[in-house]
C-alpha cells in the first residue's frame, strides 16, 4: 500500500516534469509573433533527436507575450488563441520540413513556470539565513528586562534605540568568511550589525 501511493505520486511528478520537458515556451519565439527564435529551433531540433522512434508529442505554452488593452479584453483572448493557432502551425511546418516528422502532436497548455526567478531564490535564501525574528520592543518591555540575548535562531542580538526611545531587536548575520568584516573568521558570529536609525 505504501510502495504503491508513493510509486503514484512519482509517476504523477515524472509525468508533470515530462510534459515541461516537451514545452514550447512563449520565448522560444519572437515577442508577439509566430516566428521561431534560434533557441526555439535548438529546442526543437533536441527534442526530435530525443524522440525518434514514437509520434512526438509537444506542448505548447498559451501566449504571455501579448499586450493587453484593457479597453478591449475580448480582443486579447480572440489575439491570444490566433497566436497560439499561428505558433502551433510554425511548429509543425518546421517540424515536416526540416526533420521531415508528420507524426506531431500539438497541444496548447498554460503550465506554471519551470524553476524560479534568481529574485525568488535570493529572496528565499535571505530570509533563511537571516530569518531570525525581529520586531519592536517597547520602552517598558526593554526595562523590564524581556529581551533575550540572543534570537531562537542563536544569533546574538544587537538592540538599535529608535527615536521613541524604545528600540528595535536586530540578529545580528553570521559571518561566512565573505570580504565583509562582520565578526572574525571561522564562524564566530560576533562583530556589529549597523542599521540606520528608523530602519
Amino acid at each position: 500500500m505504501a510502495r504503491h501511493s508513493f510509486q503514484s505520486a512519482m509517476a504523477t511528478q515524472a509525468g508533470n516534469g515530462h510534459v515541461l520537458g516537451y514545452t514550447v515556451w512563449n520565448h522560444f519565439f519572437r515577442p508577439e509573433t509566430d516566428e521561431l527564435h534560434p533557441m526555439g529551433i535548438t529546442q526543437l531540433n533536441r527534442l526530435v533527436r530525443r524522440s525518434w522512434r514514437e509520434p512526438l508529442q509537444l506542448y505548447v505554452e498559451t501566449a504571455h507575450d501579448l499586450r493587453f488593452d484593457p479597453g478591449a479584453p475580448a480582443d486579447y483572448a480572440k489575439d491570444r488563441d490566433e497566436l497560439d493557432a499561428r505558433r502551433m502551425q510554425a511548429i509543425s511546418t518546421y517540424l515536416s520540413v526540416v526533420a521531415n516528422r508528420n507524426d506531431v502532436n500539438l497541444f496548447v497548455h498554460d503550465p506554471p513556470r519551470a524553476g524560479m526567478s534568481s529574485d525568488e531564490a535570493w529572496r528565499g535564501d535571505k530570509d533563511m539565513v537571516h530569518g531570525a525574528p525581529r520586531g519592536y520592543l517597547t520602552a517598558e518591555a526593554i526595562a523590564k528586562g524581556a529581551i533575550s540575548s540572543e534570537a531562537p535562531g542563536g544569533f546574538p542580538i544587537t538592540l538599535q534605540p529608535d527615536l521613541g526611545g524604545a528600540g528595535m531587536a536586530f540578529p545580528q548575520p553570521p559571518n561566512f568568511g565573505g570580504d565583509i568584516p562582520v565578526g572574525d573568521f571561522g564562524g564566530d558570529f560576533g562583530g556589529e550589525f549597523d542599521v540606520p536609525p528608523g530602519f
